[in-house]
C-alpha cells in the first residue's frame, strides 16, 4: 500500500466518493484520487459480474489485488491485470458509468481508469507497485 501511495498519491488526493456499502454482500467500493477501491469482506461469498459504479468514462484495469500470488492468494484476478474491464455508460449507484467484474471473497481490488493511467505510467515503472 505504501508503494501505491508513492505512485498515485492517494493519501493526499482530494477526490473521494463512497460508491457502495452493501451490508448483505459485505462489499465496500469507493473512489480515492484517481483510483477505484473494492473490498469484499464476505467470509465465503464471491460475486461474478458484480456492478460497481464509477465516475470515469473509460475502461478500467486492476493495478493491485490481494488475491495475487505474491500475497499468497489464489491469483484468480490475473486476467484483469492485463485486460481492461469495459465501461458501461449507464448510471449506476449515483455514478455516470459502471464496470462489471468478479470479486472473490476476502479480497481487495484497486483499479484505475485508462484515462488516468498515462498520468502515472513513468512513476509506476519506477516504483513497481
Amino acid at each position: 500500500m505504501n508503494n501505491l501511495d508513492n505512485v498515485y498519491g492517494i493519501l493526499t488526493a482530494n477526490h473521494q466518493y463512497i460508491t457502495l456499502m452493501h451490508e448483505k454482500d459485505k462489499i465496500i467500493a469507493f473512489e480515492k484520487g484517481d483510483l477505484l477501491f473494492i473490498f469484499n469482506f464476505h467470509p465465503y461469498q464471491s460475486f461474478e459480474h458484480y456492478r460497481i459504479g464509477t465516475k470515469w468514462a473509460s475502461e478500467h484495469i486492476i493495478i493491485l489485488d490481494t488475491d495475487e500470488n505474491r500475497f499468497d492468494g489464489k491469483d484468480r484476478l490475473r486476467y484483469g491485470h492485463s485486460h481492461y474491464f469495459p465501461i458501461i455508460k449507464d448510471k449506476w449507484m449515483n455514478r455516470a458509468n459502471y464496470i462489471q467484474l468478479y470479486i472473490p471473497s476476502r479480497t481487495a481490488i484497486v483499479l484505475i481508469a485508462k484515462e488516468n493511467l498515462s498520468k502515472y505510467q513513468q512513476k509506476e515503472d519506477d516504483n513497481s507497485v
